[in-house]
Parts: structure tokens; sequence; C-alpha cells
């Protein structure tokens, strides 16, 4: 792995990132951004109740929204930039087209 490093009149080295990086890290932002965009109305409510240790009605809810965040963790894993981004929408995806919602 090489760093290009510049060193100001300061004398302090100063990495240098080159701007692809930057636009792909932008891009997994926004697709982690979107990922939790979709979830955080659907499941956010009964997640926090169960939490709190009330009684949930739609178990299987909270266990759909369980199984997507273990999901989404693990796309966060994935080794390339497209993979990785290509999972993350297509679990947003997934989570726009259920009609059940947690209440």
């Amino acid at each position: 792995m090489t760093v290009t490093v510049r060193t100001d009149e300061g004398g302090i080295p100063v990495a240098l990132i080159d701007p692809a990086a930057r636009l792909k890290a932008e891009e997994c932002r926004a697709a982690k951004r979107g990922f939790w965009d979709s979830w955080n109305p659907r499941y956010r409510v009964i997640t926090d109740m169960k939490a709190r240790g009330e009684w949930i009605d739609a178990f299987s809810v909270y266990l759909d929204g369980q199984h997507l965040a273990r999901a989404y963790h693990k796309a966060c894993e994935l080794r390339t930039h497209a993979g990785r981004n290509r999972k993350l929408r297509t679990l947003a995806e997934e989570i726009r087209g259920k009609s059940e919602v947690a209440a």
C-alpha cells in the first residue's frame, strides 16, 4: 500500500487521499444511509419496545428486522465497494417492498 504524504511549511505531514477513494466512500455512506432510512421507520419502534422489555404482538416483524440488520452488518464486511453497495441497496429495496409495519 502506498500513501502519498505532503509536508506543509509547518512540517506536519498530511496524507493525500485519492479523489476516487473519496467518491467510493461517499457512495458507500449513501448506501448505508439508504438502508437505515428504510429500516428505521419500519423496525425501530418494535426494536425499542423489545429493548425496554415490552410485550411484542408482532414478534415475526421484530425477527424480520433483526434478520435484516444482521444482513446489513454482513454486507458491510464484503470486500469490494461494488458488492457492498449492491447488497445494501438490495436490502433497502427489500424493506421498502414489505407491507407489514410494526406499530
